[in-house]
């Protein structure tokens, strides 16, 4: 069930950073990865939850208790998390929103 998950997670990051988003931690994941969208975390939070998806958290609310460096690489970045519950049809639905 795991390695479903860490197939789901890594095929998602991989089709958002073809789609423009960035991974701004360069260190492995496992079912979740902080990604930073090329619009605002707001503004896909609202295109999310009203296609049904949710998402999240934002993490530039919890920057200042990081040092600088991490800081910085938070602004605009949120936390997507995938489980065996998430179909490729269903990863391919949430990427298709941000496909401009």
């Amino acid at each position: 069930m795991a390695s479903v998950a860490v197939r789901g997670a890594h095929y998602l990051a991989e089709k958002l950073t073809s789609l423009g988003w960035s991974l701004p931690f360069s260190n492995a994941f496992f079912k979740e990865c902080v990604i930073t969208p090329d619009a605002s975390t707001a503004e896909v939070v609202a295109k999310s939850l009203e296609a049904g998806f949710l998402v999240g958290p934002m993490l530039d609310r919890f920057a200042d208790s990081f040092c600088e460096e991490t800081r910085s690489l938070l602004k605009n970045a949120m936390l997507i998390a995938v489980t065996e519950k998430h179909s490729q049809a269903t990863l391919d639905q949430f990427a298709e929103l941000f496909n401009k």
